[in-house]
């Protein structure tokens, strides 16, 4: 968990795209900061890991939660680039798309207001 601390205490670091897609979203999250790229990808791939194996974070968090609930009809594919990462959420399930794509607008949070964003719990789409 210490990546995401250090990707939240440099948050002015980073830019963020995000594409809705009908069944999720591609984001792409780069850093001017050759020193921050690896943490940005190992931050990527350890949440990936996490949802893969049943794992949760933020469990006072109502949308993260119910992401965590929903991890088996989430698909994640990430492309390591020179600066950042690009990751593709999908699912066929409409209501996960949809928890898939507030995901994606509260991490664009974190990245433009850093440790305020993070103490915000995220209300679950309806």
């Amino acid at each position: 968990m210490a990546a995401i601390h250090t990707l939240i205490d440099n948050h002015d670091a980073i830019t963020r795209n995000v594409t809705h897609t009908t069944d999720g979203v591609v984001t792409v999250t780069r850093t001017d900061d050759a020193a921050l790229v690896p943490t940005l990808q190992k931050h990527v791939l350890q949440m990936s890991e996490l949802l893969d194996d049943g794992g949760s974070i933020r469990h006072w968090d109502p949308l993260f939660v119910e992401i965590f609930e929903h991890a088996e009809h989430i698909e994640i594919e990430h492309e390591l680039l020179d600066d950042g990462v690009r990751v593709r959420e999908t699912s066929a399930d409409p209501y996960v798309v949809k928890l898939i794509q507030a995901h994606a607008a509260k991490v664009d949070e974190f990245v433009e207001r850093g440790r305020a964003a993070m103490h915000e719990p995220t209300a679950v789409p309806e």
